[in-house]
């Protein structure tokens, strides 16, 4: 009698690996430059932007009514010392303070409120962009992608962007127009020297 065949245990074929990703796939995973960055985000949030000049005009605002406040204590400092230790008009230093104080307030109030408002609207429409994208790639888009990836770059990647427009926009413009402003009335109030060295002081810090 002829033995029976010994059944074949070995597979037929290899198991077949996913392929390495493309190039591409690889070039649009990788992160954006950060000038690239900001330039796709303002685009995205160009409709609700206006409301961030009066976030950058308050802020200007109020940096004055503070710079005011340190001016104005100066001089009462140096005008009671120049006539001989006479007292300055306290009262009306005193209400002039109040007010500057009361209006830097304010507006500190309102450049966050626009800033905010801005930046909350993006958000929204950033988040309606992501998903405007992703979704008529659905499923080969997402096959393979944590979903709890995907849910982070919803939420927590996107409010980051929060601070790009509510903290960020507002004072690097200011930064630039108030120190202009100041050594200007500086310079058309007490001189070019004293704008001069000002200005000095400003570039020393930065």
């Amino acid at each position: 009698m002829t033995p029976p065949p010994v059944p074949n245990t070995q597979p037929t074929s290899k198991p077949t690996m996913p392929p390495p990703p493309s190039a591409a796939n690889a070039a649009a995973q990788s992160p954006l430059p950060p000038a690239v960055l900001r330039r796709r985000l303002l685009a995205i949030a160009r409709p609700v932007m206006a409301p961030l000049g009066w976030s950058i005009l308050s802020r200007i605002v109020g940096l004055l009514a503070g710079i005011a406040m340190f001016g104005l204590g100066g001089w009462a400092v140096g005008a009671a010392a120049a006539s001989g230790g006479a007292t300055p008009p306290v009262g009306q230093i005193a209400v002039v303070m109040v007010v500057l104080a009361l209006v830097k307030g304010g507006a500190r109030y309102a450049e966050q409120f626009a800033g905010h408002y801005v930046a909350f609207k993006a958000l929204a429409r950033i988040r309606l962009f992501f998903y405007d994208a992703l979704e008529p790639q659905a499923p080969a888009a997402i096959d393979g992608r944590s979903t709890g990836d995907l849910l982070s770059r919803l939420t927590k990647d996107v409010d980051r962007v929060e601070v790009f427009f509510a903290h960020t926009l507002a004072p690097a413009i200011t930064a630039l127009l108030v120190p202009l402003a100041t050594v200007g009335f500086i310079g058309a109030t007490l001189g070019l020297w004293p704008a001069l060295v000002l200005a000095g002081g400003l570039a020393l810090v930065g």
